[in-house]
């Protein structure tokens, strides 16, 4: 993770892998890896359009791996990883804003 986040924490040597989930027939989460070519749904992404959709993405993402909160809900993207080694889910939650021009300001680090 610390090759895409900047990052002095720990958690940042994890190898991760980004994935989708799908609930099969019989109501279990599956969890699939999701590459350019491969995955388990059409669609990259999920907008959705009010919390009740995100509640409904949480609970079932059909197999999309990026959600797209309401502008309203404060994160700009929600994604899940899978740990290489543990297999252990990590749901990111990321606030992202887009400008104009460069910030010049120091980057936080948490």
């Amino acid at each position: 993770m610390g090759e895409v986040f900047d990052t002095d924490q720990p958690w940042g040597l994890r190898k991760v892998t980004l994935v989708s989930l799908k609930r099969s027939f019989d109501n279990q989460m599956q969890c699939n890896p999701v590459s350019w070519d491969s995955g388990t749904s059409d669609r990259l992404g999920y907008k959705a359009a009010s919390p009740e959709n995100v509640v409904t993405f949480l609970n079932n993402p059909d197999g999309k791996c990026v959600l797209f909160p309401d502008n309203h809900m404060g994160p700009g993207v929600a994604c899940f990883f899978q740990d290489v080694e543990t297999k252990e889910l990590i749901l990111l939650v990321l606030q992202s804003k887009l400008s104009k021009g460069l910030n010049r300001k120091p980057v936080w680090r948490h």
